[in-house]
């Protein structure tokens, strides 16, 4: 019987292993943080903003709230998948929030 693993090496072609916030950021504040490092080995990235303020994200370190993706307080998410962003996906990422101490999840799928 196969399992998540064999599912997702047979899709990839490699096998890949999730990582949760690879740089331990936690919250984003209202300076330029990086949030991902360049990795070339990384093929998707998920982040979500659980905080009640608008986080920015972009892959550049001038992100701001008219330079960036913004993503929406409470839920709201941003996903990259190598297929379908290609290489930006494995780039250096960095967000900026509205607010202080804004809270997020980021996790992503990385080849071993």
């Amino acid at each position: 019987m196969p399992n998540i693993d064999d599912l997702i090496e047979k899709e990839v072609g490699v096998r890949c292993a999730p990582v949760v916030d690879p740089l331990g950021v936690g919250t984003i504040g209202t300076t330029v943080e990086r949030i991902l490092p360049n990795n070339p080995r990384r093929i998707a990235w998920t982040m979500v903003n659980l905080s009640t303020n608008i986080v920015y994200v972009n892959f550049t370190n001038d992100v701001s709230a008219t330079n960036g993706f913004r993503i929406a307080p409470a839920g709201g998410a941003l996903q990259m998948h190598w297929k379908e962003d290609f290489h930006p996906v494995s780039w250096s990422w960095y967000a900026v929030a509205s607010g202080a101490a804004s809270a997020v999840l980021i996790y992503t799928l990385e080849i071993e």
